[in-house]
This record gives C-alpha cells, sequence and structure tokens, in this order.
C-alpha cells in the first residue's frame, strides 16, 4: 500500500507534533513537513510535494487565504483539508472555491481525523 504524504500548518508547534505523531501511526499516511511560519510555507509545501495539506486556517489570518490560493494554482493536485475553530457559512464557501477539499472542526477526534484523509 502506497503511504499519502501529508503536509502539516499550524501555528502551534505542539499541535503540529500531536497531529504527525497521530498521522504517522496510520499505515497509509507519512507526514513530510510541517510549518507556522506563513512566509515560508508555501515554499515548503512545493518542495515536498504532498498528497494532503492540513491547514488551521487561523494560523495565518488572511495569509492563509492567500496561500490556498497559491496551493489551488501551483498544485492542484493536492487534496485541501482545512481544520478550524468556527464554523462560517461564508468562510465554507470561500474555502470552497479556493480549492478546499474538506473542512473540518478542529474538536473533530483524531481518529476521524485520521479516517478523513485515508479516505482522500
Amino acid at each position: 500500500m502506497q503511504r499519502q504524504s501529508v503536509f502539516i500548518v499550524d501555528d502551534h508547534t505542539r499541535v503540529q507534533v500531536q497531529l504527525a505523531n497521530w498521522l504517522n501511526r496510520e499505515e497509509g499516511l507519512v507526514v513530510v513537513g510541517m510549518s507556522a511560519n506563513a512566509p515560508e510555507t508555501l515554499k515548503q509545501i512545493l518542495e515536498s510535494r504532498p498528497d494532503i495539506v492540513v491547514i488551521d486556517v487561523a494560523a495565518h489570518g488572511r495569509g492563509d487565504l492567500r496561500l490556498l490560493h497559491s496551493l489551488r494554482d501551483k498544485l492542484p493536485h493536492a487534496n485541501v483539508v482545512v481544520l478550524t475553530a468556527f464554523a462560517d457559512t461564508a468562510l465554507e464557501k470561500e474555502l470552497r472555491d479556493l480549492g478546499v477539499h474538506r473542512t473540518l472542526p478542529k474538536e473533530l477526534p483524531s481518529a476521524d481525523l485520521v479516517k478523513t484523509l485515508t479516505a482522500l
């Protein structure tokens, strides 16, 4: 079974590490990078060319939306999954328009997140 590569974007290192630990335990997933620094994030993602990008949209404010736009244009094959602490219909529409494949609540249990990612 080929493992899907995952890149994590979150401004909290602890969250990055915890999420990476959960995902790396899964047979079908492998974390290939993590970033909290918006200016370097796109470069790192393009270098690692992951199958899946998991991004906390609150991590960089409006910069996240610019990042999503760039990902849609420069890495169209990547499945983008957004974690968010708030559900807003207008934001969800904007995220879909930017090519986001799934929008999930940050409080989603790790097992459910893993299940969602492995299904992509």
